[in-house]
């Protein structure tokens, strides 16, 4: 097979083994992998939204613009008079945030999949910027890169030394064998080109690795629900759960972005004290942390070997039951 190759790389892959393979070489990369399942998305027989904008003949769909629906190319389109972003579509997907993604749920939810970044929105308005929740790659294991090498063979066998030819002045002219016809370089001479330059004496063999041996090809992908779970899609200025499960959001929707939780409170008991009552404890993290705490052999601190700085936690909380665990302290 032929993986692509890169620039100043060559192939990707992993670091040589022993035995002179890889573990793994990019077949398809993260980018190139998105870019096929938007090619999927843009078939209209899908029934995904679609925006279009009309270059000349050409019709473009945002799906295969470089930026998605923040591209320079729909940027600098107009509705009429209007430009892009000044329209109520452009000001809606411009303006959209993950506490208020209805804009793009309706009418670009690729970029809620494939990610998107309004570079072009200017310091005043800030960047929206949409992390990829899907992402993908497929990879061949076991690599074995191979080599290819090609040679040119002259039969005419022109060499350097009897060959004298000019780059030609006139731009439908490739070259020339009259020096007042040439280019002339910065002195005044006329420019002098190589055999292979124009297509005659022989090319010497180059060895470069061009191909790989692989015993599997695997794709590997991940769909992130916690990346999803922080879009909300509010109708009319009004969120609600029931709205961001429908809507996309998947699993349990947290608080909107902006809205401060309110402190933990209600912790009696330290973990390096008494066993606590896990059930007490608000919130899953603490009563899975405090289950573990309860675990491990007494007297034990996560971050201070000694007890006496613990103690004196306790003794805290002891005097005022209704305060709260410091961020210093040691509880898990």
């Amino acid at each position: 097979m032929f993986p692509p190759t890169f620039v100043d790389v060559g192939h990707l892959t992993s670091p040589v083994r022993e035995d002179g393979t890889h573990e793994y070489v990019l077949i398809d990369s993260t980018q190139s992998w998105a870019n096929r399942l938007e090619e999927v998305a843009d078939d209209p027989a899908l029934g995904l939204p679609r925006i279009e904008v009309q270059v000349g003949a050409q019709s473009l769909s945002a799906c295969t613009l470089p930026h998605r629906v923040y591209d320079a190319i729909l940027r600098d389109s107009t509705d009429g008079t209007t430009t892009f972003r000044d329209t109520e579509l452009g000001r809606s997907l411009v303006s959209a945030r993950p506490s208020d993604a209805t804009a793009l749920l309706r009418h670009a939810p690729t970029v809620l999949l494939f990610g998107g970044w309004d570079s072009f929105a200017g310091l005043k308005v800030g960047a929206a910027k949409w992390p990829a929740a899907l992402s993908g790659q497929i990879l061949g294991f076991d690599a074995q890169l191979s080599r290819k090498t090609g040679v040119r063979v002259d039969p005419l066998e022109i060499s350097i030394d009897d060959f004298q030819s000019y780059k030609a002045a006139a731009p439908a002219e490739v070259w020339t064998l009259d020096a007042d016809a040439a280019e002339k370089d910065g002195k005044g001479k006329p420019v002098t080109l190589k055999p292979s330059e124009v297509g005659h004496g022989n090319i010497p063999a180059a060895v470069a690795f061009k191909g790989a041996w692989v015993s599997r090809i695997e794709l590997r992908s991940a769909l992130s629900i916690t990346r999803l779970r922080r879009y909300h899609y509010p109708v009319n200025g009004v969120a609600s759960p029931e709205r961001d499960r429908d809507g996309g959001g998947a699993g349990r929707p947290r608080e909107p972005l902006g809205e401060q939780r309110q402190p933990i409170t209600g912790i009696r008991k330290h973990p390096c004290g008494p066993s606590a009552d896990v059930q007490s404890l608000p919130g899953r993290r603490h009563r899975q942390r405090a289950r573990a705490w309860q675990a491990r052999p007494a007297g034990r601190c996560r971050r201070q070997p000694s007890r006496q700085r613990c103690a004196e936690q306790a003794a805290w909380l002891r005097a005022a039951p209704s305060r709260r665990i410091p961020r210093r302290c040691c509880h898990p």
